[in-house]
């Protein structure tokens, strides 16, 4: 009866523990994948997905640089509101058009500059054929702490060096931080070439871009030039 009971236990003892095998084989393959799980993302993985240098370095692209929205996201957006493109702006006589840090003028005076030069302004690209930049009229800028750049947009017939039109942008885009003009005698080219600007490396409908170069200082005949380079 003894013997009968110790084989009993023995054999009790045995199905005890295989059933704890059996267990730990079913729980622990489980928790695995949960702790795989949370050390996969690196913390530089997480730090750049959430990062608000990011996000604003993405904003900044979006709204001044990008050139994959489509045609109709920038005509929606811009529609409503041509007439607040561009800001007035004045230094010393000379009245501007200016968006964010940027300015479209005519020739500027001595006063006009030292204005700028107060302002802050530190580039001024002109867009005109060398033939009309007058050496003395670049050296006036010079004296001011200015950069002056010449970039020959537009030729005497009023052709577009396309070319020299996404320079200017480069620069534009290069000295975003800083106050630049974009200037030539009255105003009207520059405000054809930020009109050539919209359409090349925002996207914007031709019409479009040309309604908010009106607000500036574009004029009917530099307009009827734009419109037929896209015909």
């Amino acid at each position: 009866m003894k013997s009968f009971t110790f084989l009993f236990f023995l054999q009790f003892l045995a199905c005890t523990h295989s059933s704890e095998q059996v267990l730990e084989a079913n729980n622990g393959p489980a928790q695995a994948p949960s702790m795989e799980s949370s050390s996969n993302a690196s913390p530089n993985e997480v730090k750049e997905a959430t990062s608000p240098m990011k996000a604003k370095e993405s904003k900044h692209e979006r709204h001044h640089h990008s050139s994959n929205h489509s045609s109709h996201h920038h005509s929606s957006h811009h529609h409503s509101s041509h007439h607040e493109f561009f800001k007035d702006a004045q230094f010393g006589d000379l009245k501007l058009k200016a968006h964010d840090s940027l300015f479209l003028s005519g020739q500027p005076s001595l006063a006009a500059l030292k204005a700028m030069k107060a302002a802050n302004v530190k580039l001024y690209i002109d867009i005109r054929p060398k033939s009309e930049v007058k050496p003395d009229f670049i050296k006036m800028v010079e004296s001011q702490g200015i950069t002056f750049v010449s970039k020959t947009v537009f030729s005497n017939d009023g052709t577009a060096d396309l070319k020299a039109v996404d320079a200017v942008f480069a620069l534009h885009k290069k000295n975003h931080d800083v106050g630049h003009v974009v200037g030539c005698t009255s105003g009207a080219r520059s405000s054809a070439w930020f009109t050539l600007h919209l359409i090349r490396h925002h996207k914007m409908p031709v019409d479009e871009a040309i309604a908010v170069g009106n607000t500036a200082y574009l004029d009917a005949s530099w307009a009827e030039n734009i419109r037929k380079m896209y015909k």
